[in-house]
């Protein structure tokens, strides 16, 4: 592993155990028995590293979305996909909890690209519930699917920081499994039958122990 891809690696972990504010960039050097010196030549400062981290998160969920487009659209391949991308976050938690590091670059820079992503995302999202109404697995008008995007949206974007509120240790499986559920609950109120047995296919494999 290149020293680059060592630095991101560790950083994340510091991220996640301790959160960002609280790691300094000699502690990432030393833990990598490096100087600050070497550190700064790949990353001149620890936000530069967030922002890597954030990016290599959206990269992933790209790859999920790209994933799904190749199956079946059915209720439980989407919830597949939902749990890849609540996966990554759980990866990424201790950069993606710098809200507001985000939301400040957002409104300057941009580097994570966000405002393109977001209306991408949107698009993509309009498609995949349409081809699960499409494929019986949803009974949703237009304004169903319009109320569901922006669930998604919501529930993409901050259930992670929920989860974390209160507990910053909080296991894997545990913050999966309860905002899979969560959003099981929320789909099968607009799943047809068919979309109920697809639903309940995915919690037998996935959410059961």
């Amino acid at each position: 592993m290149k020293t680059r891809e060592k630095i991101i690696q560790t950083a994340l972990d510091f991220f996640n155990k301790k959160g960002y504010a609280n790691v300094g960039v000699r502690e990432i050097a030393r833990s990598l028995g490096i100087s600050p010196g070497n550190l700064s030549y790949h990353f001149s400062k620890k936000e530069d590293i967030l922002f890597v981290l954030a990016k290599q998160h959206s990269l992933t969920n790209d790859q999920s979305f790209e994933d799904f487009l190749e199956k079946e659209a059915t209720l439980e391949n989407f919830l597949v996909l939902m749990m890849s991308i609540l996966k990554s976050q759980y990866l990424h938690r201790g950069a993606l909890l710098e809200l507001s590091l985000i939301a400040a670059d957002i409104q300057t820079d941009d580097r994570l690209n966000y405002t393109e992503t977001s209306r991408r995302r949107q698009a993509t999202l309009k498609n995949i519930l349409e081809l699960l109404a499409t494929n019986g697995h949803l009974k949703a008008s237009a304004s169903d699917i319009q109320f569901l995007i922006s669930f998604l949206k919501l529930f993409a974007r901050f259930s992670m920081q929920e989860a974390f509120l209160l507990d910053s240790f909080r296991e894997e499986k545990e913050v999966i499994s309860y905002y899979l559920n969560m959003l099981a609950i929320q789909m099968a109120l607009f799943a047809t039958a068919k979309g109920k047995r697809s639903i309940e296919r995915f919690r037998s494999k996935y959410l059961t122990e």
